[in-house]
């Protein structure tokens, strides 16, 4: 146990014993930079589950949420079979902003993930989203993001009001609605290059409920690759959002389909058929030199 608490990698494939990372002690982890986990296929659904697990019972610090990962940088996930979410749920409250009245329970939580810079998950098939909203808004050093052949997934980051339906959180979803605090909510990626969406049959949406696809922010957002996402009716991000993006990638023969996609006006579809335009020149470009 004392080299797992100095370890900055830990690569676990068909490992049969694994069920969640805090069977190893979350204490022990906070040194962790690279997780990867492959074809693990007796694992919990919840690689990390927060509400049970993660609560240190301290009277000086009044049972404030203890941040494990919090070194992490790279996480991967292949074929782990079970999985339907990383994380179970939101951070547990803690009793002085236990009351739903209070202003106070609506602020984000530490980030869990703050240091996570690339996050790639491929062929967890049970999976329904990666992350609740309360978490994603702390993923502020994301800068790559790859999910790709996951069948079951449906959206990205769900929505905790919309994900947890105890009357706790009713109460608060509707103090929020009444203050109209879900149409201002803007979460922002400020680091993340790269997204790919490839091969999510039931994917619609970045996320449902009270934050459309309005409600994200990509300042630094260069490349996007969709690829074989047929139910999404959509290009799931607001391209007027991601001023600096130059890569927009999917397969050619999905060309029609990108011109049938809604849009919330001509200049955002004109700034989409651009892009991918340039960067079929680029590939045919690169054909003729490969060629030669």
């Amino acid at each position: 146990m004392y080299l797992l608490e100095r370890a900055e990698g830990l690569h676990l494939e068909d490992c049969s014993s694994f069920k969640n990372i805090l069977s190893f002690g979350a204490r022990r982890l906070n040194n962790l930079r690279v997780l990867s986990v492959e074809k693990c296929h007796d694992t919990d659904e919840y690689i990390l589950s927060i509400t049970t697990t993660t609560t240190i019972v301290d009277e000086a610090m009044k049972k404030i949420p203890q941040i494990v990962f919090s070194s992490l940088e790279c996480l991967y996930l292949n074929e782990v079979t079970k999985l339907k979410a990383i994380c179970d749920s939101h951070y547990p409250r803690s009793p002085s902003t236990n009351n739903s009245s209070s202003l106070s329970s609506l602020l984000p939580p530490t980030p869990m993930f703050g240091n996570l810079r690339l996050l790639k998950i491929y062929s967890c098939n049970r999976l329904k989203h990666i992350l609740p909203m309360s978490l994603a808004q702390g993923l502020l050093q994301l800068e790559v993001l790859e999910i790709c052949g996951c069948r079951d997934l449906e959206e990205i980051f769900v929505n905790d009001l919309d994900h947890n339906g105890d009357e706790e959180d009713i109460k608060e979803k509707e103090l929020m609605m009444n203050m109209g605090m879900s149409k201002k909510k803007v979460v922002v990626f400020p680091r993340l290059r790269s997204l790919t969406l490839d091969e999510l049959e039931n994917v619609s949406t970045m996320s449902k409920g009270v934050l459309s696809r309005d409600n994200f922010d990509w300042p630094s957002l260069v490349t996007l690759i969709l690829f074989h996402c047929p139910n999404l009716k959509r290009v799931p991000l607001n391209l007027h959002r991601a001023t600096k993006l130059r890569n927009f990638i999917i397969p050619e023969e999905e060309e029609e389909w990108l011109n049938g996609l809604e849009w919330d006006d001509e200049s955002e579809k004109e700034k989409a058929l651009r892009l991918v335009s340039e960067m079929n020149q680029v590939r045919w470009l690169n054909s003729l030199f490969l060629n030669h």
